[in-house]
Parts: C-alpha cells; structure tokens; sequence
C-alpha cells in the first residue's frame, strides 16, 4: 500500500491557488465587484502565493488556501442570494 503523500508538489499547489483565484475572479465579477490592481484586492495575495510558491512554506500555502476557500464560500451565499 503506497504511503499518503503530505501536502502535494509546487506544481499541484499552485494549480490549486491559480483555480482559486479564477473562480474569485469569475465570483467577483458576478456580483459586480470589478477587478482592482491595488493592494485592497483580495485576490492579490493568493496570486502572489502561487507565483512564488517554490518560496513559501507549507504553512503559507495552506493559510492561502483557506483564505480562498473562504472567500469563495462567502461569494457563493451572495451568488446564489443573487439567482
């Protein structure tokens, strides 16, 4: 039985926060919330964590993660609070 790997390689990390930030992106604008380029911009930090990700800890990449997840649950309930 092969062991469970912990926590993924660079390239599967970064997929997982570039998918996120996309789907924020998608979410953001269905509810009329333009993208921005300062450093306000929610999705700034997430983006950033994925194109350094060789550089960040196990522990950054997973705080990114949530923060994401987070932010997508809560444009979900005013997606569907929108329909």
């Amino acid at each position: 039985m092969p062991s469970a790997r912990r926590g993924g390689t660079a390239l599967e990390k970064r997929r997982l926060i570039e998918r996120a930030v996309v789907t924020m992106r998608q979410m953001l604008a269905q509810v009329g919330i333009p993208p921005s380029r300062i450093a306000a911009d929610p999705v700034i930090d997430p983006q950033t964590t994925a194109v350094g990700i060789e550089r960040r800890t196990d522990d950054h990449v997973k705080a990114a993660l949530l923060d994401a997840a987070d932010m997508i649950r809560i444009l979900r309930v005013i997606v569907d609070g929108k329909e």
